[in-house]
């Protein structure tokens, strides 16, 4: 179902549901600091971050100052392959029936198969660009993250790509 609970409980019920999300968030945060740390560290010494040449270092706006290429290279060459994997231009669904085939399993399967990737390809715009991003990230920050779930306002499936920073 879809009805906010919190209106149906007791406000000292919610609260105590809210104090210990809050505290396991915190917990969360916590003790993901020194990999927190170790990525900021990471990305500035391989000059990922864009620079304006406001900043004096960069030679024009929009820069990037990489101070390891082969590590960005390797990145690059990773997507690549990946994205040719995993993004077919016909899309990535593909089916296989398991147990007893007939015409009728068969042409089922197909049809799931070609209106999967109907929507991902046709109606889920974001979907190939944020898998490329996480393709990106993914060999950098060593874990990346897709949501996908029903979007009421489009009313269609959303799949976007999630920062390993941002999902806690």
């Amino acid at each position: 179902h879809y009805d906010n609970l919190a209106g149906e409980l007791d406000e000292k019920y919610v609260t105590r549901i809210g104090l210990q999300c809050r505290s396991w968030f915190e917990k969360d945060l916590e003790s993901r600091a020194e990999w927190e740390n170790t990525i900021t560290q990471g990305v500035n010494n391989l000059g990922l971050n864009v620079m304006s040449s406001d900043d004096g270092d960069a030679p024009f706006d929009g820069a990037c100052m990489a101070v390891h290429p082969l590590i960005l290279e390797t990145a690059v060459k990773f997507q690549s392959k990946a994205t040719a994997e995993l993004l077919p231009a016909t899309g990535p669904v593909k089916t296989e029936v398991l147990g007893k085939q007939n015409e009728e399993v068969l042409n089922k399967a197909n049809r799931v198969k070609e209106f999967l990737n109907y929507q991902i390809t046709k109606q889920m715009t974001e979907y190939y660009p944020d898998m490329e991003k996480l393709l990106f990230y993914l060999p950098l920050y060593g874990s990346a993250f897709k949501k996908t779930y029903w979007d009421f306002s489009l009313n269609r499936p959303v799949s976007c790509f999630i920062p390993a920073q941002d999902f806690v």
